[in-house]
């Protein structure tokens, strides 16, 4: 519905330059107001790099905790650094998940995504700031869910337990065997 309401579309192939008042298009120019705003978003805002421990002496490298939700990462891993005092808990609670350069890569990606969520809901501490973050929509929600409605429990409970079997799961997959 929303997408619809858009009235100016504009079909002519990729962009190849921005000008001051004009797209510069594969098949043409298309004019625009001269203070028009564009803002580009092609690109792949993640650049390709090794994993390395978040919390380092006199540092921080910012990274994923959990694919894809940056800011929610960002969010963990600034709850962390104020609420735990020495970098190796830091690190063990907000381990990197590595970028996945293919599609084979998601499956690592996911692993440590799962592995830290485990980690977090074993912290009470953290278990609880999560439930209230309005960044983890999935968190607050089965935490809101009223423990006498027997069918939506047992549908997290079943989530979790194959959570699980599938960490395991993959975990044998990946050593191959």
């Amino acid at each position: 519905q929303l997408l619809r309401q858009i009235q100016h579309v504009i079909r002519k192939g990729r962009v190849l330059a921005i000008e001051r008042g004009a797209l510069v298009l594969e098949q043409g120019r298309e004019a625009l107001h001269e203070n028009t705003l564009f803002i580009n978003c092609t690109a792949s805002a993640v650049e390709m790099r090794d994993v390395e421990p978040i919390f380092q002496p006199g540092k921080i490298l910012p990274q994923l905790v959990r694919a894809p939700l940056v800011t929610f990462s960002s969010a963990v891993c600034a709850y962390v650094e104020a609420h735990y005092d020495d970098d190796a808990t830091r690190n063990a609670l907000c381990t990197p998940v590595p970028f996945p350069r293919n599609v084979g890569g998601y499956v690592q990606s996911t692993l440590v995504s799962l592995a830290n969520q485990m980690r977090w809901s074993q912290d009470k501490p953290l278990r609880n700031w999560m439930r209230e973050s309005r960044l983890d929509g999935f968190g607050k929600m089965t935490a809101s869910i009223d423990p006498a409605d027997t069918e939506k429990t047992a549908i997290v409970a079943e989530l979790r337990q194959q959570a699980m079997a599938a960490v395991g799961n993959v975990k044998r997959l990946m050593a191959g065997s």
